[in-house]
């Protein structure tokens, strides 16, 4: 259906970024289709540059790499990767930017439950929904992945 996605991972989200893994499995199954992982690093602000070692952002960029292709390994899409991505800035900028650039045919991202706060100030996957030049599939878990997470047990 689509040969290209790109797929937004947040190191920090290990339970999207499983929950990605299984569904990237699924995309990559036909061999057919070229995957680009990203990772959007958040930008430090500039007083704390000046602070950091001289290569600290190329070696947050190559840890960050580093992380994606480990990712690709671990959910068995190696095969179907065409690149790894750790742009750092505003997470739904870069994304849409990207896939732009890329000429994505779909971006994958996680969703997040939500609370007041992010309706109020609404989410990067409503940004990247609204700015995407391409489809958006928004992958969520299941009613039994919640209830399982919520009672401590795995999912089945």
């Amino acid at each position: 259906m689509y040969r290209s996605a790109l797929i937004a991972l947040d190191r920090e989200d290990e339970a999207g970024s499983e929950l990605m893994g299984a569904r990237c499995r699924a995309l990559a199954i036909d061999g057919e289709m070229a995957i680009h992982l990203v990772h959007v690093r958040t930008p430090l602000p500039r007083s704390y540059l000046a602070q950091m070692p001289k290569n600290w952002d190329l070696n947050d960029q190559s840890g960050a790499k580093r992380w994606l292709r480990d990712y690709a390994a671990h959910h068995e899409i190696s095969t179907s990767l065409a690149g790894v991505h750790a742009p750092s800035g505003s997470i739904a900028r870069e994304v849409v930017k990207l896939a732009r650039s890329l000429e994505a045919e779909v971006i994958c991202v996680t969703a997040h439950r939500l609370d007041l706060g992010r309706l109020l100030l609404g989410t990067n996957t409503h940004a990247i929904v609204r700015d995407a030049p391409c489809d958006v599939i928004v992958v969520r878990q299941s009613r039994d992945q919640k209830r399982h997470r919520l009672t401590g047990n795995r999912a089945p």
